[in-house]
């Protein structure tokens, strides 16, 4: 998906037109914490030095882990965003730019490139999810561009179904399918059948994004 890719035997390294991304490390946690501080509050799991420490091992422990420091090629010393997984036993996506950077296409090339590593590196994942403040025009138009669809809901019985957006033919495959790689979503306070779902986690408008890999890109996947 990236216009070139250049990956170490182990943990990745990837290269595009304009970015460096490595495999985040405890070392980066200076910058990372930094690279978050200029929310007004910081969010609480990069709020301090120690916190953040303590969240890039959480995000980084597993054997599957899969997130990553950008960089520009202009300038590989200075991290200035963060791309990839939670942690390794999540699909769900976290990204962040630097504000100064934003508008460029950047992340968009930063998150195709390490959504078309990941893929290779782990064939079994089908699915992956965002989240993106309602109001957030440039990260709407990240998802849109990598291929995610804005995620609605319906209720079977005691399950909330996630379904992306033009699925309802096939409600029941889908809703199996996405369940089983996503699990259900989390802090939902309401269901609604069948419309684009928004949720509001402490006075702020949450969508849910979604990516299904096409059937194709796993075939033979890894080899």
């Amino acid at each position: 998906m990236a216009d070139t890719l250049t990956t170490s035997p182990s943990r990745a390294a990837i290269d595009t037109a304009r970015l460096h991304l490595s495999f985040l490390t405890a070392d980066d946690a200076p910058q990372i914490h930094a690279l978050y501080s200029d929310d007004k509050p910081a969010a609480p799991v990069f709020s301090t030095l120690s916190t953040t420490a303590s969240t890039i091992t959480r995000m980084t422990t597993s054997p599957r882990s899969f997130v990553f420091t950008i960089r520009l090629l202009s300038c590989p010393s200075e991290i200035v965003g963060l791309v990839g997984l939670h942690s390794g036993e999540s699909s769900e996506l976290t990204y962040r730019l630097a504000p100064a950077l934003r508008g460029k296409g950047l992340m968009t090339e930063a998150l195709q490139a390490v959504m078309s590593e990941l893929f290779v590196r782990q064939p079994e994942r089908t699915a992956l999810r965002a989240d993106v403040v309602e109001q957030n025009v440039g990260s709407v138009r990240v998802m849109e561009k990598c291929g995610f669809k804005r995620a609605k809901y319906r209720v079977e019985g005691d399950i909330r179904r996630e379904l992306t957006e033009g699925e309802e033919s096939d409600l029941k495959a889908a809703a199996a399918a996405l369940m089983r790689d996503l699990g259900p979503p989390r802090n939902v306070r309401d269901e609604v059948d069948g419309e684009l779902f928004v949720e509001e986690r402490r006075g702020v408008k949450w969508t849910h994004w979604l990516y299904r890999r096409p059937a194709e890109e796993g075939e033979g996947g890894g080899t």
